[in-house]
């Protein structure tokens, strides 16, 4: 049987969440490169790798629509002090530390490290780790479970 990558995850945790997800809607699927992401995370954090999720190609596009399902809303972040969706990314707390480290990992030719992105708000000037849902969006709307429809044992 043909099998295709569905998806990349930043880490174990996501990929199980969503593999469960998969499970309950009847879609078997396997993760790969689940050590190497869990134990060197900065190395993959920097070359793109993660855990990826794979499923057979005739439940591809029911996964997909899954995926859609369980992303969060396509609108735009907003700052979780005052509410503005005029954010930038920037180096966040620490900054000189964190410039210096750059400019030292180029010096020795070695790798940056697992340098998180951090945002700020352009209205209130607060830096944050991560942006707000959008109006409407609920912070656990993410993985939040099976949606009804795609449920096969609740047809029955």
């Amino acid at each position: 049987m043909q099998t295709v990558t569905l998806t990349t995850c930043d880490n174990a945790a996501e990929a199980h969440l969503l593999q469960g997800a998969l499970a309950n809607a009847g879609i078997e699927s396997v993760l790969t490169n689940e050590y190497t992401a869990s134990t060197l995370p900065n190395l993959c954090g920097m070359m793109g790798m993660g855990v990826t999720v794979v499923v057979l190609a005739k439940d591809y596009d029911r996964a997909r629509q899954l995926l859609n399902t369980l992303s969060p809303a396509s609108g735009q972040p907003c700052c979780p002090y005052c509410g503005s969706t005029d954010i930038g990314t920037s180096l966040g707390r620490r900054r000189g530390l964190k410039a210096f480290f750059a400019f030292l990992s180029l010096l020795a030719w070695t790798p940056l490290g697992n340098i998180k992105t951090s945002y700020r708000c352009r209205r209130c000037g607060e830096d944050f780790s991560k942006p707000a849902p959008s109006p409407g969006q609920t912070p656990g709307d993410r993985i939040t479970g099976t949606p009804p429809d795609t449920n096969p044992e609740a047809e029955q």
